[in-house]
Parts: structure tokens; C-alpha cells; sequence
């Protein structure tokens, strides 16, 4: 009998799904790479509990929140690859459509942006559901990318990994929203998903 090494693929820690290749986050502590939404949503590493995760900006999260007791910070990884051609375009996605009240909505926008284009910035925005006389809903929005005024913006396809915490939203389903600003009107991508108790 004789051992062979085989070339292991490269297999995330936190949903053991493939393709947690060089583009994913490694930990600094033990090496172990994970898909960059799943590195958000958990936001420590999956195989060692550390949470010297890398790779990531903190954001602030600005809204009228309805138990806004404490600052709660939106992790946000930007990446930009060579553009893959055709017209502007944004694309929403979300790593799960239900989260736990203590935990994170994660997921990630797409934008093709062609050459030439002068774009505004990239928010997203959760809409917690409708409460108490005055209908009011709790509202988190953080900026994902670009400056207040419309610029030319480098041509290329930006992949936008996020993760926003939920405590401060009411069980119930929220509307997670992706809008750039651009000129004759923002371009915008809407989901829908539920946080529980």
C-alpha cells in the first residue's frame, strides 16, 4: 500500500462549500480561508475562533433605529476585478433571508460599471418592519462605496461583500435595499428578509 498526496481543494470553514480560494480572507492566527460573505456574517474565523480576520473596512451605520442603545459597526470588503464588458449594472444578494435577531444580514452587491460612467455613491439600506402608531420602521443605512458627488468611476466590476448587525431591528421582515446614485435617476436592487427573535 502506498500513500499518494493529493492536491486538497480549497474548502471554506464556516459553510464547507468549495471555492473559498486566494480571493477569500484568511485568518492571521491559523491560515483557514473563507468565502468573503461567510467570513462577514460570522465575523471570526470559522476553524479557530479567532477574530483576526483581515481585509475588511468598519463602517458606521446612520439611521433612526428603534433600540439604538449601542453603535453597531458594518463590515464592508471591497473588490474590483478588470470589467467583464456590457452596460451598468447592480445586482443584490444575500447570504441567508433569515438571521437571528443578535445576528448579521450578509450578502453582496455586484456592480458593472462601463467605461466613462459618472456615478454617485453606493448605500444600502435596511428597512426594519412597521411598528407602533405612527407606522414608523427602523432604518440603517451605510455607505457602501463612491464619493457624495457624481464622479467617473474606474471602469471594472466592484464585488461589494457586507454585513450589517440586526439586534437592532424588530423581529419581522426587513427590506435590505442596494442604491447608486447616478445622473437621470438611481439604479437600485431590493430584498426582502425576516429576523427573528
Amino acid at each position: 500500500m502506498r500513500l499518494v498526496a493529493r492536491p486538497s481543494a480549497s474548502r471554506c470553514p464556516y459553510c464547507h462549500d468549495g471555492g473559498a480560494d486566494d480571493a477569500g480572507p484568511s485568518c492571521r492566527r491559523c491560515g483557514a480561508r473563507a468565502h468573503h460573505a461567510c467570513a462577514l456574517e460570522l465575523g471570526r474565523c470559522a476553524a479557530c475562533g479567532s477574530a483576526a480576520l483581515g481585509e475588511w473596512d468598519t463602517r458606521t451605520v446612520a439611521g433612526a433605529d428603534v433600540d439604538a442603545d449601542a453603535e453597531d459597526l458594518a463590515r464592508v470588503h471591497v473588490l474590483r476585478e478588470a470589467l467583464a464588458g456590457g452596460p451598468l449594472t447592480l445586482r443584490l444578494d444575500l447570504l441567508r433571508r433569515a438571521v437571528a435577531r443578535g445576528g448579521a444580514l450578509a450578502g453582496q452587491v455586484t456592480v458593472v460599471v462601463p467605461p466613462g460612467a459618472a456615478l454617485g455613491p453606493l448605500d444600502l439600506q435596511v428597512l426594519g418592519p412597521r411598528r407602533g402608531l405612527l407606522r414608523r420602521r427602523a432604518r440603517r443605512a451605510v455607505r457602501l462605496l463612491g464619493p457624495d458627488a457624481p464622479v467617473v468611476w474606474v471602469a471594472g466590476t466592484y464585488r461589494v461583500a457586507f454585513s450589517v448587525p440586526a439586534r437592532a431591528l424588530l423581529a419581522g421582515v426587513v427590506t435590505v435595499s442596494a442604491t447608486l446614485a447616478r445622473r437621470g435617476g438611481p439604479l437600485a436592487a431590493a430584498l426582502e428578509a425576516r429576523v427573528d427573535r
